[in-house]
């Protein structure tokens, strides 16, 4: 995830990104766009340099040039699929969403140390999720293991038989369970790293063998999924009330504020403009158990819990209710904190970004290295160029 926060530049870099540039007064341009004070330069495609100030913008948004497209070349025949072990799916974010990297993996036994899992994926902060099938040879009572650093999730036959979606080292095993030779079961592991080592060990024992790596023979791998990453969730932020949703994880939260790192420099949201904090991406099924006027929590179990919230810190979401007082919930079975309804508000300009944030904001400031908002409901929070997608005028 990355963080807006302001930051002292001795040698400010100037951005230049491919985009379309729209005018108030109807001129359309394409090409490469600085920001500079106060407004904008296009190099068009045509060779003109183009001037405008942000009161004359209607619309700007960054894009790369239409591709040429190369001569069609004969397909090259694909390596036949790997017919055991698992599909590992690598994801840069912790919560297994956005872009994936995919591989198959003969077993789960891995230590990273402090290392990539794979190239394209970061040493930190990313997720798997491993797919397929668990084939046995021989009918017996089976115990599962898990070794993990950080969280981690187990199905075995659809049913979820370990959950401890939370930070720290893991290690895990379940209650017996029978399972037939000859029989397909469906698997599926997930874990996610946040800072320093990384690790993830599946392993099983029966009445009739020790505990052991499960092996590739005995697994069969996934259906790869679509290559597009999943769209219709909202990811982990913060709803303000006037509509404003910013795809940040929080920090810790209490009555009078929610900050998103430990931080004292980097902005922070006053709560009376926060309308929800979501913890884990929301499906819509769910967010169609919210109901207008109820504020609380909306559990990951699908159950809502009615209350007023009191603040998160150290993992920990304190709710107080009439019936049960002041209770503590695991943040990692919450999927929101919902602590009044949005009200959409007017806004002169509509702020889309990379991380699939959207900002609403009435004033803000073009500088040579971004965009900063004036917005009493966003103090000090300032957008680089490249993390910039569209800036549209709204009335």
């Amino acid at each position: 995830m990355k963080y807006w926060f302001p930051i002292l530049l001795l040698a400010p870099r100037l951005w230049a990104v491919h985009g379309i540039f729209q005018s108030a007064d109807g001129k359309n341009l394409e090409g490469d766009i600085q920001l500079e004070a106060g407004g904008f330069v296009i190099a068009s495609t045509n060779g003109a340099m183009n001037t405008f100030k942000l009161e004359e913008l209607s619309l700007l948004r960054f894009q790369p040039p239409a591709p040429d497209i190369p001569p069609v070349e004969p397909p090259v025949p694909a390596s036949p699929a790997p017919t055991n072990g698992l599909l590992g799916l690598y994801y840069n974010e912790p919560d297994l969403t956005g872009e994936f990297r995919m591989r198959h993996d003969a077993t789960i036994d891995f230590d990273w140390e402090e290392g990539s899992p794979l190239t394209g994926i970061r040493p930190n902060g990313f997720s798997v999720r491993w797919i397929g099938q668990l084939a046995p040879l021989v009918t017996d009572f089976y115990v599962f293991y898990t070794v993990t650093d950080d969280g981690v999730r187990l199905w075995v036959d659809d049913k979820l038989v370990i959950e401890s979606w939370r930070e720290g080292v893991q290690n895990f095993s379940t209650r017996p369970i029978a399972l037939n030779a000859g029989t397909k079961y469906e698997l599926r592991m997930e874990m996610f790293d946040i800072r320093e080592r990384a690790a993830a060990r599946l392993s099983w024992s029966s009445s009739s063998s020790p505990q052991s790596v499960i092996p590739a023979a005995q697994l069969v791998p996934g259906t790869p999924p679509s290559r597009e990453p999943t769209r219709d969730k909202s990811p982990p932020g913060v709803l303000l009330a006037n509509g404003t949703f910013l795809a940040r994880r929080v920090h810790a939260a209490d009555q009078t504020s929610v900050k998103f790192s430990a931080s004292l420099k980097e902005p922070a949201l006053s709560t009376v403009n926060v309308a929800r904090i979501i913890f884990q991406p929301l499906a819509p099924e769910l967010a169609v158990r919210l109901q207008p006027g109820r504020a609380g929590l909306l559990l990951a179990n699908r159950d809502f819990a009615e209350g007023e919230f009191k603040g998160f810190a150290d993992g920990k979401i304190k709710l107080s209710s009439v019936l049960f007082g002041v209770k503590s919930y695991d943040a990692d079975k919450v999927v929101a904190v919902i602590l009044r309804d949005p009200k959409p508000a007017a806004a002169r300009y509509a702020l889309r970004t990379r991380d699939q944030s959207l900002l609403l904001i009435t004033a803000l400031r073009v500088e040579k290295d971004g965009v900063t908002v004036l917005d009493a409901a966003l103090p000090g929070f300032k957008i680089p160029t490249g993390e910039l997608v569209e800036i549209q005028r709204q009335r």
